[in-house]
């Protein structure tokens, strides 16, 4: 039995409630873990895609949905931010978030049922110079462009989430895609991408946590209604 599920669930918690990604030491104090044991975990998450390092060494760059690079989008609550790689993981971040602030209210009140603090998303439209801010109660409904299928992601995953861009509407997608020489994918409205990142984020504080297979991910997608070949995966139970 390996300490990959819940060293990944401390990786999360240390970006939610300290707004950084931990280090081997402390990842090893907080698990109770040989230090070794912490640096081969991360390492093997690193190769299964569970998280990302700075190469060469076991400094942790991307947990998505969280990063340690500054990106052009950004969660705020209050005096906290935090860096997400793309708009589908700022979908994530607030998931997290939110769901952070329920267990802390019913953990002090004992109710199950507590109200939403509000979580910004921040951006840049077509990820250029006009800046655009999304919170909970936003008439704005931007949509947001999927240059390339997800079962590409991983042959770089930086450039595919660097490509998940805010959009007004079509015709600005499809005049971006011009200018850029981009791909022309698909575009998905905010709402579903937030109800996207609530399930495929949702599990990720937990110390059960493991990797989707392409066939869970593919429900998932399924489940919030995306569910065009662009979407599809490869039905088998290796992890995506």
């Amino acid at each position: 039995m390996t300490i990959d599920g819940p060293l990944h669930a401390e990786v999360i918690a240390s970006f939610l409630d300290r707004g950084y990604a931990p280090s081997t030491t402390e990842l090893a104090a907080t698990l109770d873990a040989d230090p070794a044991d912490v640096a081969e975990s991360l390492r093997r998450l690193d190769a299964g895609h569970g998280l990302m390092l700075h190469p060469g060494t076991t400094a942790i760059w991307l947990a998505h949905p969280f990063s340690t690079s500054p990106t052009t989008v950004c969660v705020t609550e209050g005096d906290r931010s935090w860096w997400a790689p793309c708009m589908w993981c700022a979908a994530g971040v607030v998931a997290l978030v939110q769901s952070s602030h329920r267990s802390r209210d019913a953990a002090r009140s004992g109710e199950a049922e507590t109200t939403d603090r509000p979580a910004l998303v921040h951006a840049r439209w077509g990820g250029e110079h006009e800046p655009l801010v999304l919170a909970p109660d936003s008439n704005t409904e931007p949509l947001i462009h999927f240059s390339m299928p997800p079962r590409d992601a991983w042959s770089n995953v930086v450039h595919w989430c660097s490509t998940v861009q805010p959009f007004r509407t079509t015709t600005d997608i499809d005049a971006w895609c011009e200018r850029h020489r981009q791909p022309r994918g698909e575009a998905v409205p905010w709402s579903q991408v937030l109800a996207l990142g609530r399930v495929w984020y949702g599990n990720h504080r937990e110390r059960t946590w493991r990797k989707w297979t392409t066939r869970e991910a593919s429900a998932i997608f399924a489940s919030v209604g995306l569910s065009m070949p662009f979407w599809h995966l490869p039905e088998s139970d290796a992890t995506f």
